[in-house]
C-alpha cells in the first residue's frame, strides 16, 4: 500500500518559536518548552508545520471563508481562551515575537481577575467562555443539572 501523506499540520493554542518549541501556552502550561514538531518529524519522517490555532483560523478564513478576496483581515476566536489572527497584505502577521494576535492578553481592568497567563484583568480573564461561566457561578448563578465541581 502506497503512502500518499506528504506532511502533518499541527494547530495548538499558544506561542511557538520558528523551531517548533512552545514558548507560552496559558491553557496548556505543561507544553512550555515542548517541541512536538520535532518529535513528529522524527517519528513519521515527513514535513511538519506547526502554528497557533487562532492563526490557523485566520489563514483558513482568509483562504476559504469570510476573509476570502480580502487583502487584510483580523479574526477573533472566543472559546476556552481568546485568540486572534492577523492577515496583512495576504500574509499572516505574527509580530516581532509571535504575539501579534494574542488579543486575549490585553489588559482591560488591572484590578480584574487573574488569568492563567499571570496577568490581572486581561480580556481572556474577563470574557473567555470558561471565565464567563466561572463568574456566573461565583455570583450565585445556577444551571439545572450542572455540577460546578466538574466545570472547574
Amino acid at each position: 500500500m502506497e503512502n500518499n501523506v506528504v506532511g502533518i499540520g499541527l494547530s495548538i493554542a499558544g506561542v511557538v518559536d520558528k523551531q517548533g518549541k512552545f514558548l507560552f501556552s496559558p491553557n496548556i502550561p505543561s507544553f512550555k518548552g515542548l517541541n512536538i514538531k520535532n518529535e513528529l518529524k522524527k517519528r513519521f519522517k515527513i514535513k511538519v508545520c506547526q502554528e497557533n490555532d487562532a492563526n490557523c483560523f485566520a489563514i483558513a478564513e482568509h483562504t476559504y471563508g469570510a476573509g476570502k478576496n480580502r487583502k487584510s483581515m483580523v479574526g477573533l476566536i472566543v472559546g476556552t481562551g481568546i485568540g486572534g489572527g492577523i492577515i496583512l497584505e495576504h500574509k499572516l502577521y505574527k509580530g516581532l515575537h509571535g504575539f501579534a494576535g494574542e488579543f486575549g492578553h490585553s489588559i482591560i481592568d488591572p484590578s480584574g481577575p487573574k488569568c492563567s497567563c499571570g496577568l490581572n484583568g486581561d480580556f481572556e480573564s474577563l470574557c473567555s467562555g470558561h471565565n464567563i461561566v466561572k463568574r456566573y457561578y461565583i455570583s450565585g448563578g445556577k444551571i439545572k443539572n450542572a455540577d460546578p465541581q466538574k466545570i472547574f
